[in-house]
């Protein structure tokens, strides 16, 4: 079956003093060998929520227990609110970087009941404004000295703040951590994380295209969608497996497509077919394609903005992502996108270079390529500083680069 592949899920459980399974970390892995395959982390949580919500379903792996999830910075930045809080903690790695944006966005976050983690917590004076917002801190039991531990469970003792001890090897480990207070424990004493595998059956790269456009399409037709849904049954069990999950927050059984949508809303749907679209897309296409088509379309979508025409903002997004689509499926655009439900504004800026979108996508050209002239000629017409332009040119690279850097692995 040329069109069915394997996905696998790291699974690791969290457990309590009396050796009980509290929740389950669970963790990227490409194929059976229980390794992390050196992904970018926001790649890794991308595909990571596809294979956990979409291709196994959540209480499927968790058994109705919380899942510990890691989140990059950029994920943390986005809006995370089409996870349900009950089922997901959000786990924020050791490498974040901590601002007043990232402190702000988890603060929104604790108050919509997420519970926050700190992995491999190590005290430092930037971490200091998220530890009040910290549920668990995690330990790594073999990177701290016993004074760095002992140190911690002082510091907690008197808080609702719950310690995990991890990476536990040995019974002299666990007995060291529960005699200091510890609450939850993880590592190879009690298991290995297990890998998990299901099938996969993957949509067409035009399937997707086709839902993408008609999730961002200017007058989003949830009828249109659901007809585009119905026609794929790779998408629609990954929909209905998704919906089903916990995880949504939905208690009643769906059955059918259109309850699913219907359940899920624009809003949710739209950044559920986004990850999908994101960790299948670019399926062996260069790097420097895809990125370049991600660039460009953070780029467009800012400047829209920039130019006093935030309306054209979704619009300007496909538009860039689409302006690479003759390099990476090697034919013409109009090839592509003949029949897509795309707006208008995207087929002139994309297909015929002309219309109120295509100058975007020409100034992003004009910046791959160091194009002052063009560039100036843009800030003069428009009053957008040169400066701005720049400014949003690096923006889009930082963007593109956490986020979708090695996607076409995926």
């Amino acid at each position: 079956m040329r069109n069915v592949s394997r996905v696998f899920i790291g699974r690791q459980p969290i457990l309590d003093i009396k050796k009980q399974t509290y929740a389950y970390e669970l963790l990227y892995r490409a194929g059976l060998q229980n390794i992390f395959p050196g992904i970018p982390d926001t790649q890794a949580t991308i595909r990571l929520l596809e294979n956990s919500f979409c291709n196994f379903g959540l209480d499927r792996i968790t058994g109705g227990r919380r899942a510990f999830i890691n989140f990059s910075r950029s994920f943390l930045l986005s809006d995370l609110t089409f996870l349900a809080p009950k089922m997901v903690v959000i786990e924020i790695l050791e490498d974040v970087a901590v601002d007043e944006e990232l402190v702000e966005t988890v603060s929104i976050l604790k108050k919509k009941g997420y519970r926050i983690a700190l992995d491999d917590f190590v005290f430092t004076h930037q971490l200091e404004p998220l530890i009040p917002l910290a549920d668990f801190i995690k330990v790594d039991w073999l990177d701290t000295s016993g004074d760095e531990r002992e140190a911690v469970s002082r510091d907690f003792a008197s808080s609702d703040t719950r310690l995990i001890a991890e990476k536990i090897e040995t019974a002299d480990q666990f007995n060291q951590a529960r005699d200091l207070g510890y609450d939850y424990f993880q590592g190879f004493f009690f298991a290995r994380p297990k890998v998990l595998k299901a099938r996969e059956v993957k949509p067409s790269r035009r399937t997707r295209l086709r839902i993408m456009a008609a999730v961002n399409h200017p007058d989003v037709d949830m009828e249109q969608i659901h007809a585009l849904l119905v026609k794929d049954p790779a998408l629609s069990v990954k929909i209905l497996r998704l919906v089903n999950s916990a995880a949504i927050g939905i208690s009643e059984r769906i059955s059918s497509i259109r309850q699913a949508v219907t359940l899920l809303g624009e809003r949710k749907l739209k950044q559920w077919l986004t990850i999908i679209f994101l960790s299948s897309i670019s399926r062996g296409v260069p790097d420097v394609l895809f990125d370049t088509a991600v660039i460009r379309a953070g780029f467009s979508e800012k400047m829209a903005q920039e130019t006093g025409h935030p309306e054209f903002g979704p619009a300007a997004f496909m538009s860039g992502l689409l302006s690479m689509v003759e390099a990476i499926f090697n034919t013409t655009a109009e090839n592509v996108l003949k029949g897509l439900p795309l707006g208008q504004e995207i087929i002139d800026a994309v297909i015929f270079r002309k219309g109120p979108i295509y100058p975007l996508i020409a100034l992003a050209q004009a910046c791959e390529r160091a194009d002052l002239g063009f560039i100036n000629r843009f800030s003069s017409i428009t009053g957008v500083s040169q400066e701005s332009i720049g400014n949003h040119w690096l923006e889009a690279i930082r963007w593109a680069t956490d986020s979708t850097q090695g996607l076409s692995e995926i």
